[in-house]
């Protein structure tokens, strides 16, 4: 019910194939906001029906621009809202 997941830079093809339809808990750890990184996460929530908790820790040693943390945090809650009712946790 909990998928902890060490950076997304790593997959290759499609997230959903991890069949994240039963998980409840998701954290992502070492996210370094690419491109490449978000669509991943965003594969993965659109497969995913009942999130409860959704936790994204940034990669440390990272400089994350406010601008960018605002869009990533809105897009992450249109993201998750889309499928279910998820609490929203990031951390840099």
């Amino acid at each position: 019910e909990t998928l902890i997941i060490q950076g997304l830079d790593g997959y290759t093809g499609d997230v959903v194939t991890i069949r994240p339809l039963k998980v409840k808990e998701l954290h992502v750890l070492g996210y370094g906001g690419t491109a490449k990184e978000w669509e991943h996460l965003k594969s993965f929530l659109g497969g995913a029906v009942c999130l409860e908790l959704v936790r994204v820790e940034f990669r440390q040693g990272d400089v994350v621009d406010v601008c960018k943390l605002s869009q990533f945090r809105g897009g992450l809650i249109a993201a998750v809202a889309s499928k279910c009712k998820a609490k929203v946790e990031y951390y840099i």
